[in-house]
């Protein structure tokens, strides 16, 4: 112990070498690890970058097809109902009990009677063609849809 007192000017230079040695090490792993976030942060932005432009490539293909496809909705709307639903647009088709087989109306309304109003059919052509614009979006943005 008091070899250590008479020389403390030693003991005191050791003990800062220790600390500045210790803090050396700290400050390399500290920039190891500061080195590994510096990569993957520049990862993440690459990727962001190639989302970002999926996203907006698919975007616009889908726009572009989105607004081709409304009027052909549109203007098939009706028709494809009609196919889709025969008996409820052509009642004739229907068997009515006490009605007789060959009886129909007269003036061609049975043909054209829809259940609900015609501008109603287009409307609903459209919203399912959005759904099926979306569902086609997501796909190719590869992103889940259930």
């Amino acid at each position: 112990m008091t070899a250590l007192l008479a020389n403390w000017k030693l003991v005191i230079i050791a003990v800062l070498i220790a600390a500045c040695g210790l803090f050396y090490g700290l400050w390399q792993s500290c920039e190891a690890k500061l080195a590994k976030v510096e990569a993957a942060g520049e990862y993440a932005q690459q990727e962001k970058e190639r989302i970002e432009a999926l996203y907006n490539k698919t975007l616009k293909e889908t726009t572009d097809a989105w607004s081709k496809a409304v009027p052909t909705i549109r203007a098939n709307a009706v028709a494809e109902y009609r196919k889709r639903y025969p008996r409820v647009c052509n009642p004739s088709q229907v068997p009515v009990p006490g009605t007789p087989k060959g009886s129909s109306s007269s003036d061609g309304a049975g043909q054209e009677q829809l259940a609900c109003p015609a501008e109603f059919i287009r409307d609903c052509g459209e919203d399912a063609g959005k759904v099926n614009a979306w569902i086609m979006w997501a796909v190719k943005n590869q992103l889940v849809v259930q």
